[in-house]
């Protein structure tokens, strides 16, 4: 039995001394693979710009929202793409859209055409002469901001010159019963800047 015990003991010791190099061993850190070093920068990632439809997006929906009105989301979107996709003409005048809005439709409060919708979608009061019926608020601007910007030849003074008052000389003539008209939509402007 004294030789039973006196093995336990010293294996006993033995496993000690192995518990001793192991807790005395430097910690074990795997190297940087060559050519990969990275430097540790205690700085925040940097945050992105964001780019000029986003802020002009954010502008039109705080104007509307000074207004108390609140058009979709897709609308005001469509609003805040105009200017880079037309620059001579939207590009010059980036709240002319949301400025037609509230004029036309007090933007989208009163919504009333066409008449033989249930529920209306056409937020720029767009192309009432004819059977357009838009599916929503953004296809409305949409058409507007197309017909505007390229397809309709009589608007080509205002896209050569981007003076808003070549563009309501055609939309809006006095001579149609629309005196004011300018003055209502540098009005309607003054909520987005």
């Amino acid at each position: 039995m004294d030789s039973a015990l006196a093995q336990a003991i010293r294996a006993f010791q033995k496993l000690g001394n192995v518990m001793k190099q192991f807790y005395q061993q430097p910690e074990l850190v795997s190297p940087i693979p060559q050519g990969q070093a990275q430097a540790y920068n205690n700085q925040p990632a940097a945050t992105p710009t964001p780019s000029q439809e986003d802020v002009l997006y954010q502008q039109m929906l705080e104007g509307f929202g000074r207004y108390g009105a609140t058009p979709s989301a897709q609308a005001v979107r469509v609003m805040a793409q105009a200017p880079e996709r037309y620059p001579n003409t939207f590009g010059k005048n980036p709240y002319l859209l949301p400025a037609m809005s509230i004029v036309e439709t007090g933007a989208g409060k009163n919504i009333t055409r066409p008449k033989n919708t249930e529920s209306p979608q056409n937020l720029m009061n767009w192309g009432i002469t004819t059977d357009f019926e838009p599916k929503n608020q953004a296809e409305s601007v949409e058409k507007a901001m197309t017909g505007i910007g390229e397809r309709m030849p009589y608007y080509e003074a205002f896209r050569q010159s981007g003076n808003v008052e070549d563009f309501a000389h055609v939309y809006a003539p006095p001579s149609d019963g629309n005196d004011g008209y300018m003055e209502k939509l540098r009005q309607a402007q003054s909520y987005f800047k």
